[in-house]
């Protein structure tokens, strides 16, 4: 008998087993580049709640990543970056797509664009330390061209070594930013809900999905908890998934098809102004072209 035959039913059964990878149902999301789709949630269980989901081909023809460059000016210490809106990184740099990334640490009255901030954790940008800012047993986001992309290496016992012009970039966080690992759930129960931003990679490391929710919008979007999110990441097929920067930091930029970038999220701050918070670090996708609509 043909195995072709029964091809359909195979595949049927073969889902059914692996529904936990699946992407939601309730996300449609749309080719936007090479490598790049993106899509946007709309829930109103447990509560009014809005996500946006960048997904990444990480193996896909031109798609690379970059993390938020040094301060050339810097002596050390609450000047280790210039704070940048994340639109402002994703022009400035030519990117399709742009996050906040990690936690920073502004001077006193030091807010706006080009002012100087301190990085809380490790950072590093095209092979270079920029920052060893945090503890011991932080845990890192890392990319390079050659070795890939990780998340879950503790810093100090990392076998990665940088150099200059070697293109590696990381940003660290602490361990209470972990969200899943090895395919589980860790985050912790805490009921506090805030916008939030993750980053989450497949178990093969060919998947990445970069997630904003909104949040202090009532009735809109009221944000989510860390075990929430955790779980989202989990839904989406990650592996593993570190929880970012939040609250008024969270912002999601695309790049448009007239070229002009738009914050494809509503930030928190001000709100219903949403002004965009300038951050002291971000992440930001490379992707050769745009997808023609099927």
């Amino acid at each position: 008998m043909s195995v072709r035959r029964w091809r359909p039913l195979l595949c049927f059964f073969a889902a059914l087993l692996n529904l936990s990878d699946a992407a939601p149902a309730d996300l449609k999301a749309e080719r936007l580049f090479e490598g790049v789709r993106y899509g946007a949630i709309s829930r109103s269980e447990p509560r009014a709640i809005r996500i946006h989901v960048v997904e990444l081909d990480l193996d896909a023809q031109g798609v690379r990543l970059l993390v938020t460059p040094p301060n050339l000016e810097s002596k050390g210490g609450m000047d280790e970056v210039l704070l940048q809106k994340t639109s402002t990184f994703a022009q400035t740099h030519k990117l399709q797509v742009a996050i906040n990334g990690s936690f920073f640490m502004r001077g006193e009255g030091s807010k706006n664009e080009g002012e100087a901030a301190g990085v809380n954790f490790f950072a590093a940008h095209d092979g270079q330390v920029y920052s060893q800012g945090g503890p011991k047993d932080q845990v890192l986001f890392r990319w390079s061209k050659k070795l890939g992309m990780e998340l879950w290496v503790e810093k100090g016992k990392a076998p990665w070594e940088y150099h200059p012009g070697d293109g590696q970039m990381a940003l660290g966080m602490a361990r209470w930013a972990q969200l899943v690992r090895d395919g589980e759930v860790i985050a912790g129960n805490g009921k506090d809900q805030h916008p939030r931003t993750a980053i989450g990679l497949s178990k093969d490391q060919m998947k990445a999905w970069m997630v904003v929710v909104d949040g202090r919008q009532w009735g809109i979007s009221e944000g989510m908890t860390l075990s929430e999110l955790a779980a989202l990441m989990k839904e989406l097929g990650a592996h593993s998934a570190i929880n970012l920067d939040g609250g008024g930091s969270t912002t999601m930029v695309i790049q448009q098809p007239d070229g002009r970038y738009k914050v494809v999220n509503r930030p928190s701050d001000y709100f219903p102004l949403s002004m965009e918070r300038p951050c002291g670090t971000h992440i930001g996708v490379f992707a050769e072209k745009r997808m023609e609509e099927d």
